[in-house]
């Protein structure tokens, strides 16, 4: 590992980049956030022009994780390379695997969400009622099979310790739960409990009320 401090640059909310804050949390990961300001479609920061401009984002877009001479942009890719890093991608090749199973899972249930911020204003409730109704049971049944065949549900969704996919589940869960859209997961136990388990992992629930934690977005 590099001996000087990580370097983590964003936009100053939770976005793509929280994940990353969770995963440094939880391994105890010392690193410097740099913000570029707030997040805007069209109107960009200077500072953000500027990476832009140096040719530092791959594809013109945030987060940069630098570590050492490392430099790397995509949140999937630095998500996977602080699990590869941090003993947090499964005990061997085959955990590792599953890992990626359930990661494009989490990938394809998130993007589900864009369909209501891409909606205009007279769909919206109607793309908001669908994701409640159709698409998202869909994916929590789906979620709550993968952990019943895993300890029978009581510990993580991969083998016998914490993976960085266990986080990442949490986080939308949490994210979820926290909108004004009347979720509580009481029709599927699992879930709602694995929600519970790492959510009082000491790390995750002292970064939750941290005042470092960006503040939450509203979706819904």
């Amino acid at each position: 590992m590099a001996a000087t401090k990580a370097k983590l640059t964003y936009f100053g909310s939770r976005g793509l980049a929280e994940v990353i804050r969770i995963i440094a949390a939880e391994a105890q990961i010392e690193y410097e956030e740099i913000s570029v300001g707030s997040w805007h479609p069209t109107d960009k920061s200077d500072a953000f022009k500027q990476f832009v401009a140096d040719g530092v984002l791959a594809f013109d877009a945030l987060p940069l994780w630098e570590e050492g001479s490392l430099k790397l942009v995509q949140s999937a890719a630095i998500v996977r390379h602080l699990a590869r890093t941090r003993n947090l991608y499964g005990a061997n090749v085959e955990e590792a695997a599953l890992c990626d199973i359930v990661h494009e899972g989490l990938i394809d249930f998130a993007s589900t969400s864009r369909a209501y911020r891409n909606a205009s204003a007279e769909n919206k409730e109607q793309v908001r009622e669908q994701l409640l109704t159709k698409d998202w049971p869909k994916f929590f049944g789906q979620f709550e099979r993968l952990l019943s065949k895993n300890e029978e549900g009581k510990g993580f969704f991969v083998g016998k310790q914490l993976t960085f996919v266990d986080l990442l589940a949490w986080y939308w869960l949490e994210n979820l739960c926290s909108q004004p859209l009347g979720l509580t997961f009481n029709e599927y136990p699992l879930l709602k409990s694995f929600k519970e388990r790492i959510e009082s992992r000491p790390r995750i629930a002292a970064w939750r009320t941290s005042s470092a934690r960006p503040p939450l977005q509203l979706y819904f």
